[in-house]
């Protein structure tokens, strides 16, 4: 999937920002596919584990 911007790691916070949405309402999205995604490194989502969001919700809107 090509992403028109960088991709970087991201706190749930940053990642709740990139979307328009609350911490609570991006965790609810995240939930379906945790075991898929894994555990945060610390307070971050890796870049590989950035990919695998954008794939199962969809890269966030400009």
């Amino acid at each position: 999937m090509n992403h028109p911007r960088k991709v970087t790691a991201h706190t749930l916070k940053e990642l709740a920002d990139q979307y328009g949405v609350s911490r609570r309402i991006i965790r609810t999205w995240l939930s379906p596919f945790e075991a898929e995604i894994g555990p945060r490194l610390g307070y971050y989502y890796t870049v590989a584990q950035m990919l695998i969001i954008y794939e199962k919700i969809g890269p966030p809107p400009m």
